[in-house]
């Protein structure tokens, strides 16, 4: 099976020309959605073009279908998406009943609690989920995946801060929502040796990245997808 990965930050001329790319499957992230004018947010009528589209020309992939395409040695005969979400900002939950009607179900990967989090890396004061919203987003049979305990940039933290940012964030989300938490998010896509390891001991099973390559079942689990 060939997995290829894109860095998407879409719009709709950015899907026209991935058409023409051979079938295999992609995964899309998304941040805010919202018109408050950050460089990572898209309009509602924006992101719901790109889904509108997408669902007439591809097929879509819950966490669970995703994760046995790639522990499966049988090619990916079309073009097929795992839609993602970064951060958890309370935006979401705006186009969550859309995507519903089209029989979606994303990630959405979650950091620590707002007090705690490192703004400056995150770069804006958007609101995030409240654990009501985020109970909401599971029984419409989203997953949960973990970005980080406070979005701080893993490669400059010293073994115990990394280790924490990696462990404590899967632990926390487990036990306030009560799912089991395999996917893990690179804060920014960035990463170093020291900080898989990081993650494989925290115990996730697959983790994004941004890098941007062609993938097959053989390639690293820790590093073979795309976060965008």
């Amino acid at each position: 099976m060939i997995t290829l990965r894109r860095f998407l930050y879409m719009c709709i001329g950015l899907i026209h020309r991935i058409t023409a790319v051979k079938s295999g499957i992609y995964v899309l992230c998304y941040h805010s959605i919202s018109e408050k004018g950050w460089r990572f947010s898209n309009s509602k009528k924006e992101f719901l073009k790109h889904i509108s589209f997408i669902h007439r020309n591809f097929s879509f992939l819950s966490a669970e279908e995703f994760v046995k395409r790639l522990t499966s040695e049988k090619k990916v005969k079309k073009p097929e998406f795992l839609l993602t979400f970064d951060d958890g900002y309370k935006d979401i939950l705006t186009i969550a009943k859309e995507l519903e009607t089209y029989s979606i179900q994303p990630v959405v990967f979650l950091l620590g609690e707002e007090e705690v989090l490192n703004r400056r890396e995150m770069d804006n004061k958007l609101e995030l989920l409240s654990e009501e919203d985020v109970k909401k987003l599971i029984s419409y049979g989203w997953t949960i995946g973990s970005h980080s305990l406070t979005h701080s940039q893993l490669t400059k933290l010293s073994q115990k801060d990394l280790e924490k940012e990696c462990a404590q964030s899967r632990h926390d989300l487990e036990k306030k929502y009560g799912v089991t938490v395999t996917l893990f998010a690179y804060p920014k896509g960035v990463y170093s040796k020291k900080v898989i390891n990081a993650v494989k001991k925290a115990g996730y099973s697959y983790a994004f990245s941004m890098d941007d390559d062609l993938i097959t079942f053989r390639t690293h689990p820790l590093l073979s997808l795309i976060h965008i």
